[in-house]
């Protein structure tokens, strides 16, 4: 093949990452590469494609979709794991009337004050905050909220129920060295592996759900640069182009990680029961 097979696949795969087709994005930009071999493209257009940005395009779909594939696993794993410790709190008869609130709080709370900010954005969507907040018998809200005796009580038992959920859901659990750039990284549930591992997967979720947050009002405030279908006369906005941007920004954690990393990293995360 030529150097022109070269550029049609590398332009293929850019139009695929455009659409957010991240492994078919992929494949195209492996193929372009393949095409030029070691020394890269050479004559006519394809002479002014430069070899590094072909590999960074495709190192950025594997990457964005490594995110999309994890995020599945996050939204099977992290769910299972509260429910599973949710039995398990009540079974131990502590009882709060802000569980929804303060069972996600419990391991970063266990660190100290958190910003009210935070708290506010960890809890956007969670029924019952004001509540939460307001009620001076669990919880101090100034600058920053923090948990009375009362509720440092609960919170070491929600995180002590966690912590025995997730050790006998994952009794052999992968090692995953990733930074998450979130305040939920500084959660911490217990010291054993299986803790640890439940902390770093609640930190991407949030980071995952924040980039999606961040993705929606973007296009809100700029629809004349969204992708909009005509369905039976009336128009709606594609969702296709808020999980590609979101794709984009959830992708950060797993560019520290090679291409084998993040392909071990699904499978592993994919192993775990639910």
């Amino acid at each position: 093949m030529s150097s022109v097979d070269g550029l049609a696949r590398y332009a293929a795969g850019l139009a695929c990452a455009a659409r957010g087709a991240w492994r078919e994005a992929e494949a195209h930009h492996a193929g372009a590469l393949a095409v030029w071999g070691r020394d890269g493209p050479r004559g006519g257009r394809a002479a002014s494609v430069d070899r590094g940005l072909v590999e960074r395009a495709l190192d950025e779909a594997d990457a964005c979709a490594s995110a999309a594939e994890v995020a599945v696993e996050l939204h099977r794993l992290v769910p299972a794991a509260h429910r599973r410790g949710a039995a398990l709190l009540a079974a131990s008869g502590a009882r709060s009337p802000h569980v929804r609130v303060l069972a996600d709080l419990a391991s970063l709370l266990a660190r100290g004050p958190a910003p009210l900010g935070v708290v506010r954005a960890l809890h956007r969507r969670t029924p019952g905050l004001t509540a939460a907040l307001t009620d001076r018998e669990w919880l101090v809200v100034g600058g920053d909220v923090r948990a009375t005796p009362r509720c440092a009580e609960f919170l070491r038992a929600v995180n002590a129920a966690h912590a025995e959920a997730v050790e006998r859901l994952w009794p052999d659990p992968p090692v995953v060295e990733l930074v998450v750039e979130h305040p939920m990284a500084a959660a911490r549930t217990g010291t054993s592996p299986q803790a640890r591992l439940f902390d770093l997967l609640r930190a991407l979720r949030h980071h995952r759900a924040d980039a999606h947050h961040a993705a929606v009002r973007h296009a809100a405030a700029h629809p004349a640069a969204v992708r909009h279908e005509v369905v039976a006369g009336a128009e709606h906005r594609s969702t296709s182009e808020d999980e590609r941007v979101t794709d984009l920004a959830a992708s950060e954690p797993y560019r520290q990680l090679d291409q084998a990393r993040r392909a071990a990293l699904v499978t592993d995360l994919r192993g775990l029961a639910d």
